[in-house]
């Protein structure tokens, strides 16, 4: 399960509320209840681990639909049932680039061929030459217009991995409780927001807890914060 909530900023326009769910009946009718008519995008991520893991599968089968038809049925169904949300995020960096278009006031097609080029590693023959056609026509801003483009396309969400992360770390915490209230909900919320990291892919975050980095202020230990003294071993034996 994963929803993400994302804004989408236009040129001159307000920020617009939208989320990104997965497939799940039970997330979608919990997201209309709680935002009622905010737009909910099709989640990619657990579509495409499907398709990739079925391609993986059919790559090493000779007669591909024939022999094994049991994976590839359910994936054509997801496919059509989730074909008009899956495609969400395409409509949210179209606006984007649009936007762009208007503010570089160049036509819109160029600024999509700067985001098709995206689509081919920096490291490749092709990435390079197609770069350079771009680049040809005097006086177009191209670098401001793919500095743009990289950051609406970094800016787009596409999928909800974080949020299914989340659930993931706490569904560790529930099975400890037979019923959940929300006593519990504000002690667990409170020590994973002030506990430290152990480790991290950002080495700067190592050693600290997610509040600490939000508010640039250190604070003490968790438990210290709710009152309780904290047990220190002597250094000298007994």
């Amino acid at each position: 399960m994963g929803c993400a909530f994302v804004g989408c900023q236009g040129a001159g326009a307000e920020p617009r509320l939208y989320t990104i769910a997965d497939a799940a009946t039970g997330l979608r009718a919990g997201q209309r209840a709680a935002l009622g008519e905010t737009p909910c995008h099709g989640d990619i991520f657990h579509i495409q681990q499907q398709c990739e893991g079925l391609a993986n599968r059919l790559a090493r089968l000779a007669r591909r639909e024939q022999l094994d038809s049991a994976r590839i049925r359910p994936v054509r169904v997801a496919l059509k049932r989730q074909r008009d949300r899956l495609p969400g995020f395409a409509k949210v960096l179209d606006g984007k680039l649009a936007a762009i278009a208007q503010r570089f006031d160049v036509p819109e097609y160029q600024v999509r061929a700067v985001c098709l080029l995206q689509r081919k590693p920096e490291t490749s023959q092709a990435y390079w030459q197609r770069r350079k056609q771009l680049n040809r026509p005097p006086g177009w801003k191209f670098h401001g217009i793919l500095e743009a483009v990289s950051d609406a396309m970094d800016e787009t969400h596409r999928s909800s991995p974080m949020v299914g992360n989340l659930n993931g770390r706490l569904r560790n915490y529930f099975f400890l409780r037979r019923h959940l209230g929300q006593g519990y909900l504000d002690l667990l919320r409170f020590f994973l927001n002030h506990r430290p990291f152990a480790r991290s892919e950002h080495p700067g975050r190592v050693g600290k807890s997610p509040a600490e980095p939000m508010t640039g202020k250190r604070h003490p230990h968790w438990l210290e914060l709710l009152g309780f003294e904290r047990f220190h071993r002597s250094p000298f034996p007994a």
